[in-house]
């Protein structure tokens, strides 16, 4: 199947999971909020070069193994950079982790016994690298929570390389070893668990109870 298409399969998914984290965005603009963002995006970030790096080396070599690797040498050091942007904060977490996080962490550890690892990695990357904020929204950031500019760095970073991320994820998507709809159907899975998050954090945030 087309990269292209793959993507317009996916859009619906990605929109269920949108709609909420807009909601948290423009609800609850303030540092503490932006920490407990940075705090739940590294929960997950942590975990993707191990899980490339594993679904990889799972692989005979070839060309989908190559662009992994790529891939996981390309994400690494995030989660260091997210702990670094928390510290140029300097507040501390409140909430603990989304129980829906940890299920998302729980599937990234198995794919690589699943039937089609690479085409369910390919879901995972389609929904979290391929739907770039622009460079102008991650900039406001800062300004938005009320938060120093060195503490967006990832966002801002992540705003120019998904660009990138997303063109190679449409040319990768075409492999013939690929499945077209185990990676729509991985993408709808991490959409939907993405959305029931956001859920979670706009109903576990109280300006109330956290922001003292």
């Amino acid at each position: 199947m087309d990269g292209n298409r793959i993507l317009d399969s996916i859009a619906p998914f990605v929109a269920l999971a949108r709609d909420p984290y807009m909601k948290f965005y423009e609800d609850c603009n303030q540092p503490q909020a932006y920490v407990e963002i940075l705090n739940q995006t590294w929960f997950y970030v942590r975990e993707t070069v191990p899980t490339i790096s594993a679904v990889a080396m799972s692989l005979a070599p070839g060309e989908i193994r190559n662009n992994l690797l790529i891939r996981a040498s390309e994400e690494k050091g995030h989660d260091q950079m997210l702990l670094e942007d928390l510290a140029a904060v300097g507040l501390s977490p409140k909430l603990g982790f989304s129980p829906h996080l940890e299920i998302f962490v729980s599937l990234e550890k198995n794919l690589k016994s699943s039937a089609h690892p690479a085409s369910e990695l390919y879901g995972h990357i389609s929904f979290l690298e391929c739907w770039p904020a622009s460079f102008k929204w991650a900039g406001k950031m800062a300004q938005h929570f009320g938060v120093p500019e060195a503490a967006t760095r990832t966002f801002r970073l992540h705003a120019i390389e998904d660009c990138s991320h997303r063109k190679s994820a449409i040319k990768e998507f075409q492999h013939p070893d690929l499945h077209a709809p185990t990676i729509v159907r991985s993408a709808a899975t991490v959409a939907k668990i993405f959305a029931r998050h956001w859920t979670w954090m706009n109903n576990s945030y109280s300006y109330s109870s956290i922001i003292e």
